[in-house]
């Protein structure tokens, strides 16, 4: 079986090949080889290949700079899905899209179940729904199309809000973050695990993807704010030894934090379908960050630099 990873080089990307099945061929792309502006070239290079499963891990992620960066955010979050999904309608290919929570408004007071109307806030959040309904559109009727939400992405690999925190307790003396957006942390192990099982069932000819279902929320389990989450990360660390003298951590709201872009206050997603459909084993996001901050070293780059 060939996959074509799209986005190898970015934290899921990295965290996915770590986890690749022995029996399966990863063909890895990067963003001079699989360009998702030239959306041509995309469908070219998918019809070419020919893989069984193209996995998207590829998007624009700066929330604040799409708000001023509309179009090159659609190209690649949401054009770039028509062409990819095209391709994959000709070869006969499945695919995986990674997605994201902020496709919501944040105004439920419960998790957000995957048949729930998206209503983005901001242009990165519009950007992905435009992305999700091309595959909808293309391959959804034919079960090869599959999107899976995800909330606050955390690994060893690359920049994410655990390594920025983490730089910035050494660097700072005070740090100022949110504490009135919920929802939850996610290590890109437990979403790549999830990604293979997607694969591996298809391997086995488990005849549930072809159920009708293209959209899955996933993440790990519990809920925080971005405050209590930085909080944990500094009382880890400390007992860890990764950090000496870390700065305070000042909570503030959105409104004074005065960010680009508008999040959700509340973007939780409901997984349990998810949860139940792939008997999953989910672990508190605490758990998990422990473990990723034991992986780290006091000399790792992802926080002295």
């Amino acid at each position: 079986m060939r996959i074509l990873l799209i986005g190898s080089n970015g934290q899921l990307g990295k965290s996915i090949i770590e986890k690749k099945p022995h029996n399966i061929n990863i063909i890895k792309t990067s963003k001079e080889k699989f360009n998702l502006l030239d959306h041509k070239k995309c469908r070219s290079e998918i019809i070419n290949l020919k893989p069984d499963w193209v996995v998207n891990c590829g998007a624009y992620t700066n929330v604040d700079r799409a708000e001023n960066d509309k179009e090159k955010a659609i190209k690649i979050n949401g054009e770039s899905l028509k062409y990819i999904s095209e391709g994959l309608l000709e070869t006969g290919g499945k695919l995986i899209h990674i997605s994201t929570d902020y496709v919501f408004d944040g105004k439920s007071k419960i998790p957000y179940k995957p048949t729930e109307k998206p209503i983005p806030l901001n242009v990165y959040g519009y950007s992905k729904v435009i992305g999700e309904n091309h595959v909808i559109d293309i391959l959804g009727d034919i079960n090869k199309g599959f999107i899976i939400r995800t909330s606050w992405l955390m690994s060893p690999f690359g920049s994410n809000f655990v390594s920025k925190i983490l730089k910035l307790m050494n660097s700072q003396n005070e740090i100022k973050v949110v504490n009135d957006q919920f929802s939850c942390p996610t290590t890109c192990k437990s979403l790549s695990d999830l990604c293979w099982k997607f694969i591996l069932y298809d391997l086995q000819n488990i005849k549930f993807l072809d159920d009708g279902q293209s959209i899955y929320h996933f993440c790990d389990d519990g809920i925080t704010n971005w405050y209590e989450f930085s909080q944990t990360i500094r009382n880890y660390a400390l007992e860890l030894g990764l950090i000496k003298n870390p700065a305070i951590i000042k909570p503030i709201s959105s409104a004074e934090y005065r960010a680009v872009a508008k999040r959700p206050k509340y973007s939780l997603l409901d997984c349990r379908e998810t949860i139940d459909k792939f008997e999953l084993d989910t672990i508190d996001w605490r758990i998990n960050l422990r473990n990723l901050l034991n992986s780290f070293s006091t000399s790792s780059d992802n926080f002295t630099n």
